[in-house]
């Protein structure tokens, strides 16, 4: 692996890390407002909160356990290249959340591991 390369992995990852850090912090700021974008199941007012889910998180150590998972799968993800990633993260959001919103139970859904399992596999 190349150096550039390398730099270039992390920066992507860096990204993706504080724009998760940047919405806790709203969201706690907001008194967990945010929140209420968490997928609803089978509520057809929620279905556009699929993309917006994966970047809540109910505390501190739920955002910490997803992020430390979300770096490794990302870093190996990327390793296919960052178009790579990025693709395979929307389709990866698109289709876990639309999974959780037709079959979870009811109740909010926040967090990415419907993000970090698919990456994994």
């Amino acid at each position: 692996m190349k150096i550039p390369d390398l730099i270039e992995r992390l920066k992507v990852i860096a990204i993706l890390c504080g724009l998760l850090v940047v919405v806790h912090f709203a969201n706690l700021l907001s008194g967990g407002y945010l929140n209420s974008y968490g997928i609803e199941p089978r509520e057809f007012d929620s279905i556009y909160t699929i993309f917006f889910a994966p970047w809540l998180h109910g505390d501190l150590t739920h955002l910490g356990n997803n992020m430390l998972a979300l770096v490794v799968f990302s870093f190996l993800c990327l390793l296919n290249g960052r178009r790579y990633f990025l693709v395979a993260s929307f389709l990866i959001i698109a289709i876990t959340g639309i999974l959780v919103w037709l079959f979870a139970r009811d109740a909010l859904h926040i967090g990415a591991s419907g993000w970090i399992f698919g990456l994994w596999s």
